[in-house]
């Protein structure tokens, strides 16, 4: 048998993003002495659980955890802030761990976090990038309300705004999951997040907002509406007066905008304007400083409209 090159993982590495476990080197004809010294010389290094890659500069990527955490648990579906950066849900905390859903009794290991929950076929999909075969992930939906159930109500906005104006999620989902999730650690958070949602708010600066215009008495407005154009859907907007054609945005105070979400507030922005909406926009600063300025503005602008 040629001799194993110290520089090159087990050929089973390539279907699986890189990673691969001592127990596969040994079946691909490494010796327990060979594994043992590539890892104490640096060569492989030990990426989460029984999950090994070849020694790089570079962190480990979110789909080699998540198949570090498939090979440590074999059946485990991949979940929770792993399962949210593959599917690119947008206001997670990092975890610099694989989170996963296993069978009872699993626990975790070095690198991977376990939860034992139940889960349904229905709420997984098999996910895969480039040429590394498919691991089983939590879907969109189940993915969210799992975050959003270890989420105090602070933590868990931001990612209530993305899922719920993207319509991955409603109130009504909400509130199905608490009904299912009896008697499951955060299910209060979500029902403190229910309550919160209820208001028709998907942050706490939407909240203020609505609050500032109610006690103002100022009417015809309805939040999180759906603008559309010729070419489709713009987008969901924070508040709309639809007689009066005026879209009211609101930035919350954790505003952090990527130069993608530059571009795409942008292109909404122009697609508003071209289908004849006049847009505002109110900062958190704004709603907390200079509240009497916000609802006279937006009382000025919308009797001006009609």
């Amino acid at each position: 048998m040629p001799r194993a090159d110290p520089d090159q993982a087990p050929w089973v590495a390539r279907r699986q993003a890189g990673i691969f476990t001592a127990a596969q080197a040994l079946t691909e004809g490494m010796s327990q002495r060979q594994v043992r010294r590539r890892l104490a010389a640096g060569r492989w290094r030990r990426v989460a659980g029984r999950g090994l890659s070849l020694a790089g500069d570079e962190p480990p990527s979110t789909m080699q955890l998540a198949w570090a955490a498939r090979l440590t648990h074999p059946g485990a579906t991949v979940s929770h802030a792993t399962a949210a950066a593959l599917l690119g849900l947008r206001g997670v905390q990092q975890s610099r761990d694989a989170h996963v859903i296993v069978a009872p009794g699993r626990r975790s290991n070095r690198g991977i976090v376990t939860h034992q929950l139940r889960l349904t076929a229905s709420e997984t999909l098999r996910f895969a990038t480039g040429s590394s075969a498919p691991v089983t992930i939590t879907d969109r939906r189940r993915t969210a309300l799992d975050l959003l159930a270890t989420y105090d109500l602070g933590e868990a906005l931001p990612l209530w705004a993305w899922v719920s104006t993207r319509r991955i999620l409603d109130v009504s989902d909400l509130e199905t999951a608490i009904e299912r999730r009896r008697g499951w650690t955060g299910t209060e958070n979500l029902r403190r997040l229910a309550r919160f949602a209820a208001t028709g708010a998907v942050s706490r600066a939407e909240r203020l907002l609505h609050d500032l215009l109610r006690d103002a008495a100022v009417t015809g407005w309805a939040a999180n509406v759906e603008v559309r154009d010729r070419q489709g859907l713009i987008g969901v907007v924070d508040l709309l007066f639809g007689t009066a054609r005026l879209v009211v945005e609101v930035d919350g105070f954790t505003g952090h905008s990527s130069p993608l979400d530059l571009r795409r507030d942008a292109e909404r922005y122009t697609r508003l304007t071209a289908a004849g909406y006049r847009v505002v926009r109110f900062t958190w600063a704004d709603l907390t400083q200079r509240p009497h300025w916000v609802v006279s503005t937006i009382r000025d602008l919308v009797s001006k409209a009609v």
